[in-house]
């Protein structure tokens, strides 16, 4: 019988509603094929027993067995340096002819390396659709302009896929997964460091980040600074808004710069970059303004606006009462 394998990620303890969604897609897939669902749960600690534990919960979105791998480095944020061998034992054990992961910062490190890790093929931001009773994998490229549809199964070897869930997440029954424990062989801290995060209050939900990209004027990050400033947020800037010398050194955001930790981000001329975006945290709502309706930050945003971004900061700051000038 076939394994299809969903990647649970966490946010506070809790799955995130696009592990949901993409677990819903692989009880579509397994009921079809006759296939295993198991929902993959890294974490820190063993999960407690109740009616709303997350056992539960991804029982009742549809998992036939849950492959949980406790150990007290699996912390968040999950990368391939933290999280990878626990992956690859999960895959190693029930190795999977599907693996699934919701589209997010922690899955554009993890789902390509792990592929590699398992000899499987890779297929970013991915959509599956439903045909004549088959499967079909689709996906765009070159900047979204085009878009890849292709079987499902046609491959020998496993199948990643980043899955782009824009639904709610849906309960489709109420039997309880079974539950396998993977030991997996971790055994020094990774050599991880997070360089530093943005000055704002993680745990607060109304902390603001205002991000300025490649796309604003020399003068706007001025006005964004102020813009900031009335919304009592800390400014940021794309590692691009840096490079053309637009804002200050220290502001960049991306894997080699700040992450964002707050709970809102107005990206503001950010066209959106994976390195960017993998800076930001999961439970991160992103407000995005952008000239063109095709940059990759609108995917990753919960609200667009295809617009000037110099225009929105001047009209915000009027009125907040700040001036636009």
């Amino acid at each position: 019988m076939a394994n299809i394998l969903t990647y649970i990620e966490l946010d506070e303890n809790e799955a995130t509603p696009g592990s949901l969604r993409a677990l819903n897609h692989g009880r579509d897939v397994a009921t079809a094929l006759g296939a295993t669902l198991y929902a993959v749960l890294p974490c820190a600690a063993t999960p407690s027993y109740d009616e709303e534990d997350i056992i539960a919960v991804l029982s009742r979105h549809g998992a036939d067995k849950v492959i949980l791998i406790s150990h007290p480095q699996l912390v968040a944020p999950a990368f391939y340096a933290t999280h990878g061998e626990a992956l690859v034992a999960a895959c190693r054990q029930f190795p999977p002819r599907l693996m699934l992961f919701a589209a997010s910062a922690e899955s554009q490190d993890l789902a390509p390396r792990l592929a590699m890790s398992v000899r499987g093929h890779y297929a970013p931001d991915a959509r599956l659709e439903l045909e004549n009773g088959k499967f079909f994998v689709s996906r765009r490229v070159f900047r979204r302009r085009y878009r890849v549809r292709e079987p499902l199964f046609p491959l020998d070897h496993p199948l990643v896929l980043t899955l782009r869930c824009c639904a709610e997440p849906q309960v489709v029954g109420d039997d309880e997964a079974e539950v396998v424990v993977v030991q997996a062989p971790i055994d020094a801290p990774p050599a991880v460091r997070l360089r530093r995060s943005v000055d704002v209050d993680p745990k607060a939900n109304g902390s603001i980040a205002v991000g300025g990209g490649a796309g604003l004027k020399h003068d706007a990050f001025k006005l964004l600074e102020r813009l900031a400033s009335s919304l009592g947020g800390a400014p940021v800037a794309s590692t691009s808004a840096r490079n053309k010398g637009l804002t200050r050194a220290e502001l960049p955001v991306g894997l080699d710069g700040a992450a964002v930790e707050a709970g809102l981000y107005l990206a503001l001329g950010i066209s959106g970059s994976e390195r960017h975006l993998a800076a930001l945290a999961p439970h991160t709502e992103v407000v995005a303004v952008n000239t063109d309706p095709e940059a990759p930050i609108f995917r990753a945003a919960q609200h667009g606006m295809v617009a000037d971004a110099d225009d929105i900061i001047r009209q915000l700051l009027q009125h907040l009462g700040g001036g636009g000038r």
